[in-house]
Parts: structure tokens; sequence; C-alpha cells
């Protein structure tokens, strides 16, 4: 009742998913006055990419199977390199590009990557990108690494840290994998379920087999690209439809 009372001179709320607008109505809000808009941080531009380090990496990697283990966090690159590992039983010349969210943990993962007996090359001492695993120990290049990889897999979520942003994979046209802790983006992740744009693994096997099928199917890879480029397209669709909305709403249209 409080609820409803103190929004009883609101127009319209534009809730950015289905269950945050069910929960504003079983708040008192009436369902009239509520609209599923889209997210915001959809709108975001997407991460710059210096395209003569996309060049010249692109060549260095050239056919190999690629994919990107963006944002880990401690505990986590053991279970990435895990999957590495499986997947390298299957296509042995798969490289792994390992992006830490914190650069300074790099010589640890690098002694990790070793210990597994993987070739380790480091992106902040210069050293040649080829290698099994490309530790990309730097500030302010993931839009690189979203750029050069078919496959992301976005850490944050293996341990209950709460998850990265997925609308900036997307952007990239990349295909995602998350692991299942992603609580500071739930909204935006079941966004990601509706378009079937989204696989779960909470294991490195899981995180193997997801990469192996993506990576081996080229029409599955595809697929799955698009439905990663199709949540931005639907989103900005939705945020076009609610400035049309909000202007006619607010009477600001000179029409």
């Amino acid at each position: 009742a409080t609820f409803r009372y103190l929004t009883q001179d609101v127009r319209l709320v534009f809730a950015q998913n289905i269950e945050m607008a069910r929960a504003l109505q079983r708040l008192g809000m009436r369902a009239t006055r509520v609209e599923v808009s889209g997210n915001l941080k959809a709108l975001a531009d997407p991460l710059p990419v210096d395209q003569a380090a996309r060049a010249s990496l692109a060549a260095a990697f050239a056919d190999a199977p690629l994919w990107v283990a963006a944002s880990t966090h401690p505990g986590e690159d053991a279970i990435l390199l895990g999957a590495h590992e499986i997947l390298r039983q299957t296509m042995p010349a798969a490289r792994l590009i390992l992006v830490p969210r914190h650069p300074e943990r790099a010589a640890d993962i690098a002694m990790l990557a070793q210990k597994a007996g993987f070739s380790v090359a480091r992106r902040a001492q210069g050293d040649a990108p080829e290698a099994d695993v490309y530790l990309a120990d730097t500030l302010g290049e993931m839009g690189l690494w979203y750029a050069l990889a078919p496959v992301v897999f976005l850490a944050g979520s293996l341990k209950p840290i709460g998850g990265h942003n997925p609308f900036e994979v997307a952007h990239s046209g990349a295909a995602l994998i998350s692991g299942p802790h992603v609580a500071n983006f739930q909204e935006t992740y079941t966004t990601f379920e509706e378009h079937n744009a989204v696989r779960y693994a909470a294991t490195a096997p899981e995180i193997a087999d997801h990469l192996c099928h993506l990576l081996q199917d080229a029409q599955a890879l595809d697929t799955a690209r698009a439905e990663a480029r199709s949540v931005i397209a639907d989103q900005k669709g939705k945020l076009d439809a609610l400035a049309d909305q909000l202007i006619t709403s607010l009477e600001l249209s000179d029409a």
C-alpha cells in the first residue's frame, strides 16, 4: 500500500526486463503503468580496438582455434587452464588468450600455466604471441582481445564474485560462455538467456565441451555469434521505442 501511495502520480515506469516489471507490479504498481524497455548498458559504445595490433596478432595466431578467458580472478585460472588442456586433447593447435582482471597477478598465472605444461607468452613483457597461452597482462586492451577470438569465456563467474558485463562481449560479436555466478549482472544475463546467447559451465570439462562444440562446428559458432549480436540489436530497438514513448507521454514532440 505504501508503494502504491508513493507511486500514485507516476505515469509510466520502464523496467529493463519482464522479471523486474512483475516485481514492480507485486509491490503495487498498476500493470497499465509498467512497460518493459531495454537495458541501457546495451547502448554503451563497443570497447576500443587498436586495429594495427589486431592485424599483427591475428597474423600471429593465424588459423589456430582461439578463445579468450576474460577478467579472471584468483581460483578461476586453474579451472580455465584445465579446460584448455582438455580442449587441446581434441584440438592440439588451440590457443588461449588469458586476461586477468588484475594484471599484477600475471607472474603467478604464468607459473601456474607452465606447471600445467603450457608454453606462455606475456603481453606486458613484449613476448611474441606464439605460445599455448598468451597472457594479456595489460590494461585497456579488452576490446582487442574480444575482437581477436570467436569465443569468449567471461570470468568472475566461476567463483561467487558476481560476474562481469556481457554486453561488451556481445558488441564484439563473440560467442559467450559464462560460469554460474553472475548475481551482479543477473538481469543482463536473463536477457541473454532469452536469446539463447549464453552457455553456462561450472567445471573445466563443461567449459571444454562448449569450446569443442563451438570451435569445431562452424555453423554452431556462426549461430552463437549471431545470437550474441541479436541481443544488442533487440535492446537498441527497445530503447528506440522507449524514447518515442517518453516523447509522447511527456508531450515533448513539436508535432
